[in-house]
């Protein structure tokens, strides 16, 4: 069993985090077609849009595919009662989006977002009609269905939104782009899944996965309302433009983190439930995912940043130069989080989401805190720094502490494994800032063509020589591929 569940969560890992990569890749491809084509106030409305329907999905979603991921048991009638309970509420949450999607924007301060949270709407059906078929995959431990559905949706909403947008429709290519690649995702999960809902309903087998689910919902929102506060109040303070550039810099760094984090998360989450009450296995399976981010994710956060200044105008154009700093500074966020991306599914694992929702009421408040001062202060560098300082300085010391007195997860174990790649990462991008005193005067092509793989050499090199077993550890997850 131990071997097994073992083995699957290494395909998984491997399978899922190649997906997110191919995804992330296409994400950035049409992402820079997208930034040379459309003004920087489209895709501010978007991120408006987007941020009001991400409040609005945590009340769709109700943390009941967790709920069922976690269930030790899961039987046709919970199944059914998930499928049409969860349908219903993201048919009347739509409805609701759509009638008032006019009031909405005029809070937004900003009228053109009315037709873009209308037709954002009906992403919320979409979401829904995912649950069960996700459900069932995750259960199964079966992540390759999920890793093609990943990319393939990616590539179908970038078709149309690149198409779109070169056709003149502006902010609604952004739209439709994200349309398309929920729909596709939610046809290929049921094809993959192959077991249509039955017609049946019971209230009280829905309301049992509502009651795991509410606390899980609980951490969300509030998870949410972090993430999405900063977009909030730059599109009300300083405008869809403003909020355009920032959404730049860090749809770069959500691309860095999915690849790294959150795919891994996907595949860990169930394979954590699986592991409830046995505590020397959580442990062992925490330790190696945190080595295995650590070893890939803290060089592309360090080398991304390095070369912004060159990269970003090279791939996205001029006009986004004001989006260098913001993400420099997430990219600090960015190794934060990715290494910290595991804790609440580990809490949440143990049976304990309720310490979740604390941990994010905490964090929250004060980064939201932070947040108002930058919109007083009108400079998007702030938001970044805000989310930078709380994750380091309040978020992981409560998080270590969780994880001690809840798993027996040790601090000093973990930092133990991280403080290699951290280092190696650091004197990467030390020699890279070096290097580029040599290339004053050259283009940004001539920088990004010689910083990036001697940074990544660079990298590579001291990791080898200073933590070989993490890079033996890393080739071993990415050969799962070919084994399944």
């Amino acid at each position: 069993m131990a071997a097994t569940l073992a083995g699957s969560a290494g395909r998984g890992v491997a399978w899922t985090t190649a997906s997110r990569l191919v995804a992330r890749i296409t994400d950035l491809a049409v992402l820079m077609i997208l930034a040379r084509t459309l003004e920087p106030a489209a895709f501010g409305l978007a991120a408006l849009a987007s941020s009001i329907l991400a409040f609005v999905d945590v009340a769709r979603d109700l943390g009941l595919g967790q709920a069922a991921v976690q269930s030790k048991e899961f039987t046709s009638l919970q199944r059914d009662s998930l499928f049409w309970g969860a349908l219903a509420i993201g048919v009347l949450l739509a409805g609701l989006v759509l009638a008032t999607s006019g009031q909405i924007a005029a809070f937004l301060g900003n009228a053109d977002a009315a037709p873009v949270i209308a037709l954002l709407s009906a992403s919320l059906v979409l979401a829904s009609l995912s649950v069960v078929p996700m459900t069932d995959l995750q259960r199964s431990l079966e992540f390759r269905p999920i890793a093609i559905r990943g990319t393939l949706g990616a590539l179908g909403g970038g078709i149309v939104g690149v198409t779109m947008a070169l056709l003149g429709f502006g902010v609604f290519s952004l739209i439709a782009r994200t349309l398309t690649d929920n729909f596709l995702g939610t046809v290929l999960l049921w094809a993959s899944s192959r077991k249509p809902p039955g017609l049946h309903f019971s209230w009280p087998q829905f309301t049992n996965l509502m009651r795991f689910g509410s606390a899980v919902a609980g951490a969300r929102t509030l998870e949410t309302f972090v993430s999405r506060a900063d977009d909030l109040i730059i599109g009300r303070t300083m405008g869809a433009a403003a909020l355009g550039i920032y959404t730049i810099a860090f749809r770069i760094f959500r691309i860095m983190v999915e690849v790294f984090a959150s795919s891994i998360n996907q595949v860990m989450f169930p394979v954590f439930s699986r592991m409830n009450g046995e505590v020397a296995r959580l442990q062992s399976a925490y330790y190696q995912t945190v080595r295995l981010t650590a070893t890939a994710a803290v060089p592309v956060f360090a080398l991304v940043a390095a070369t912004g200044p060159w990269l970003i105008p090279l791939l996205f154009g001029n006009q986004w130069q004001e989006s260098v700093p913001v993400m420099q500074i997430l990219a600090i966020l960015g190794v934060v989080q990715a290494l910290r991306y595991y804790d609440a599914a580990i809490i949440t694992a143990m049976g304990r989401p309720v310490k979740v929702l604390a941990v994010r009421a905490i964090t929250g408040t004060l980064t939201v805190a932070g947040f108002v001062v930058g919109g007083f202060l009108g400079d998007l560098r702030w938001f970044a720094l805000a989310a930078v300082l709380v994750a380091l300085f309040v978020s992981t010391p409560i998080w270590f502490w969780l994880l001690w007195t809840t798993a027996r997860i040790n601090p000093v174990t973990t930092l133990g494994i991280v403080w290699k790649p951290i280092l190696a990462g650091l004197l990467a991008v030390a020699g890279v800032t070096g290097l580029a005193q040599l290339l004053t005067g050259q283009s940004d092509l001539v920088h990004v063509a010689v910083l990036l793989p001697a940074g990544v050499v660079l990298y590579a090199g001291l990791i080898t020589i200073g933590d070989r077993g993490s890079v033996v550890l890393l080739f071993t997850q990415l050969k799962g591929i070919r084994r399944r």
